[in-house]
């Protein structure tokens, strides 16, 4: 069984050795397309489950379950990535655009 590290108010950055081995393995777990998510809070834990519209129903895959406080974080983390990868695709837009723009309009 594993254990968690000593909790720390001050985040210390990972090396890219250990950014590349966690999305090395991240890469190997099953995943699950989700555009739906459904938020039940019951005063002590959050409950998110995930799941996706097809048509006019809804089919969920999976929930997690976890404490409030750690459901903050969560919630702060996902945001950040989503933000992350948003500025990303822009930037790639934009370079598209340039390109195209420098070329004479031709794709």
């Amino acid at each position: 069984m594993g254990t968690q590290p000593p909790h720390s108010d001050e985040p210390v950055a990972p090396t890219q050795a250990e950014l590349d081995k966690a999305d090395a393995a991240a890469k190997e777990l099953s995943a699950f397309f989700c555009n739906r998510i459904f938020i039940q809070p019951d005063g002590v834990h959050l409950r998110m489950t995930f799941g996706e519209r097809i048509g006019d129903d809804s089919k969920y895959h999976f929930s997690i379950v976890v404490p409030n406080a750690d459901a903050v974080e969560f919630g702060r983390l996902i945001s950040e990535m989503a933000q992350a990868a948003v500025e990303r695709q822009v930037e790639q837009m934009r370079a598209a655009f340039a390109d195209q723009d420098s070329s004479g309009g031709a794709a």
